[in-house]
């Protein structure tokens, strides 16, 4: 809306079709989210943390791996990617596509952690999270579009990832922290 608002109904066709694109992994990867809130919650209940510990290592050094090769992919391909399913005429999208596909493993990680905050019974700080998120995002939204138009949108939305994890990994730090195998 700050984009149609801001910047009129063209960059939000670019904005629209870049959301399309960066949604594409998710629809191989969403059904595997949807499984860990059911498992951390079980997990929860028989209060085997260290399995939840276990399991946030496992998924979350795997899915960096899967991130990092989408990101890589859609980064160097964008506009190959937006030619092919949207035309010449949108091109633009590709180029938003790369300032924020860099952030995707952020979002990735969130998913995780969100996960576990849901099955452990924290939701009320998961509102915390995204509140916060939200206002930085609002913020970041207004500065980057002031300055980079819709892709400043699209780096807003990777930061605001960031955030998100940064939050969430703060609050699961003392009982849930992994080693990331780098």
């Amino acid at each position: 809306q700050m984009i149609l608002y801001i910047l009129g109904t063209r960059d939000a066709w670019y904005y629209t079709n870049y959301q399309s694109i960066i949604g594409i992994p998710f629809l191989i990867i969403w059904p595997i989210f949807a499984f860990l809130f059911p498992l951390f919650s079980e997990l929860a209940s028989k209060k085997q943390f260290d399995k939840i510990r276990l399991v946030k290592e496992i998924f979350q050094n795997n899915f960096l791996v899967i991130a990092f090769a989408c990101s890589i992919f859609f980064f160097v391909f964008s506009r190959d990617i937006v030619f092919v399913l949207f035309w010449e005429k949108f091109l633009p999208s590709g180029d938003i596509l790369q300032y924020s596909i860099l952030f995707l493993c952020f979002n990735f990680l969130l998913h995780v952690n969100f996960s576990i905050m849901a099955g452990i019974g924290k939701v009320r700080e998961r509102v915390y999270i995204v509140l916060i998120a939200i206002f930085c995002n609002i913020i970041l939204n207004l500065i980057g579009i002031h300055y980079f138009g819709v892709a400043g949108a699209a780096l807003a939305t990777g930061i605001g990832w960031l955030i998100i994890v940064m939050l969430s990994e703060y609050y699961l730090w003392k009982k849930y922290r992994i080693r990331f195998d780098i």
